[in-house]
């Protein structure tokens, strides 16, 4: 399911209009370095239950109606033989992992593919105990230097 082109005001793909201030410097460290290769898309929407009630209870309401309700994925990361979805913080947080097991279950019911869907958290700042639980989960952490 293809988004519909975002008016001006909503910002456009690459901006990293999704981020606070601090991760959206992470965000673009990370894309530089090359660290997971692939077509980078920021700030991919996906339906959420609030967002599909407001379509259920206004018919006419169109994807822009919908949009505030819906979950914004950092990053979707589309390589040649997997598909990535990553998440970025400042530090490790429990919130991180919930929301990345989340994402994957609704990306893989809105954006169906043949390819495996990956987890990746990019992070300043480590939080030992919440990294091992997070990679335990089978989600690829990635600290960059600076925290």
């Amino acid at each position: 399911m293809a988004a519909p082109s975002r008016p001006p005001e909503a910002g456009l793909p690459g901006r990293f209009k999704t981020f606070k201030p601090g991760e959206r410097e992470l965000a673009a460290e990370f894309i530089r370095s090359g660290l997971i290769p692939g077509e980078v898309r920021p700030g991919i929407p996906l339906e959420s239950e609030k967002s599909r009630q407001v379509a259920r209870e206004n018919p006419q309401a169109g994807y822009w109606d919908r949009y505030p309700w819906m979950y914004k994925m950092d990053l979707v990361i589309e390589g040649p033989e997997e598909v990535w979805i990553v998440e970025i913080k400042e530090k490790i947080r429990m919130a991180a992992l919930s929301q990345l097991l989340l994402y994957r279950s609704l990306y893989r019911e809105q954006f169906p593919t043949e390819k495996p869907i990956r987890l990746a958290l990019v992070a300043r700042r480590d939080s030992p105990e919440l990294r091992a639980v997070t990679e335990a989960q089978g989600v690829a952490v990635f600290l960059l230097p600076g925290g």
